[in-house]
Order: structure tokens, then C-alpha cells, then sequence
């Protein structure tokens, strides 16, 4: 049977990552006006012009959290961060990649500093998993 996270790290690491995750998501979320602020959307849609500009493909990506992070996120936030990315993905024909419940990283604590940041193995561990699973970033490296 596979351990739980308690078996695997400890439950003491467990309530410390779920603390964690409660802060970060209070930091990321409470008493905010507005989401998807519109200066913060059109720097990234600049950012994406300038980089088609100079014949770079950008690519969208959600990093990994962890469960203790993601328990916390709305559905409605999602829908709206989904429609924002699915709006700019469309506009601008680049590709998504959303890692943020990926399962090989949700309950894997040895992947993270906190809640909803990797340390240097998990940082190892995605950027491998991206060299082999993210197309663009396939095709790039073949030929560079």
C-alpha cells in the first residue's frame, strides 16, 4: 500500500507544510480587489509580443504546489485564471502547460521549500520533466 504523507515525511513536516500552505494562499489571495489585474495581463501580453517579435515561442506555464496549497484555491478563482489563460493562449497561439496539480508532485514534500515553491531538487526534477514533456521546449533543445 502507498504511505501516506505522514508515513513518508512525519507528521510534524505535514502540519508544518499545511500551515504553509494556509499562509501562502492568505498572502496570494485575502483581501485582494482583483485578481487578474489589468496592467499585470498586459505586461505579460507584451512580454509574449516581444518575444514573437524576436522569433522566440513563449509558452505558458503553472509550476507545481502542493496539495496543502492547492486545498485552498476557489473553483471560481480557477475559472477565471483558466478563461484569462485560455484567452491568451487563443489571441496569441501559444501552448499552456499546468503542472499546478500535477500528481507527481502534490503530496512529493521533498520537492518543496513551502507550499507553493520547489527548492533546488524539485526545480532539478520539473525542469527534466520539462525538457521531456513540453513539445516547443523538445524541439528547441534538438536543434540547439
Amino acid at each position: 500500500p502507498a504511505q501516506t504523507p505522514e508515513e513518508l515525511y512525519g507528521v510534524e513536516t505535514v502540519q508544518g507544510f499545511q500551515a504553509k500552505g494556509q499562509a501562502r494562499y492568505e498572502r496570494h489571495f485575502l483581501n485582494k480587489e482583483e485578481y487578474f489585474e489589468t496592467d499585470k495581463i498586459q505586461n505579460l501580453k507584451n512580454m509574449i509580443e516581444l518575444c514573437q517579435k524576436k522569433g522566440i515561442t513563449p509558452i505558458l506555464i503553472t509550476t507545481p504546489f502542493t496539495v496543502y496549497y492547492n486545498q485552498y484555491v476557489s473553483d471560481e478563482f480557477l475559472q477565471g485564471f483558466y478563461a484569462t489563460i485560455q484567452s491568451l493562449t487563443s489571441a496569441y497561439g501559444i501552448s499552456y502547460y499546468d503542472y499546478s496539480h500535477d500528481e507527481r508532485f502534490q503530496t512529493a514534500l521533498q520537492y518543496f521549500g513551502d507550499a507553493d515553491h520547489l527548492n533546488e531538487e524539485g526545480a532539478n526534477y520539473f525542469t527534466n520533466l520539462l525538457m521531456e514533456e513540453i513539445p516547443e521546449l523538445k524541439a528547441y533543445l534538438e536543434t540547439h
